[in-house]
């Protein structure tokens, strides 16, 4: 007998150059999901920023290791069950 199925949820956001604005838009999506019960939450590609044009978008971008990644890494390890993260 198979036990309980694994609940995934798939978020939707409209990226902009305002990171802050962004990160508090996923992390809004992700802490729901994982409320709902999901234990994987998947993000659009560019979920993090989109500039309004190529040179906007370089020069947003930071290092796979600052201070964003950072922040995105730690909200993929939140866990809605227990409040806090994995």
């Amino acid at each position: 007998m198979a036990g309980p199925r694994p609940l995934v949820a798939v978020g939707q956001v409209t990226s902009t150059p305002d990171k802050e604005r962004n990160a508090a838009a996923c992390a809004a999506l992700v802490r729901e999901a994982a409320r709902r019960g999901a234990g994987l939450v998947f993000l659009p590609e560019g979920f993090d920023y989109i500039g309004c044009d190529t040179e906007q978008t370089l020069r947003l971008a930071e290092p796979l290791d600052g201070d964003l990644m950072r922040r995105y890494a730690e909200l993929a390890r939140y866990r809605g069950d227990t409040g806090g993260h994995r």
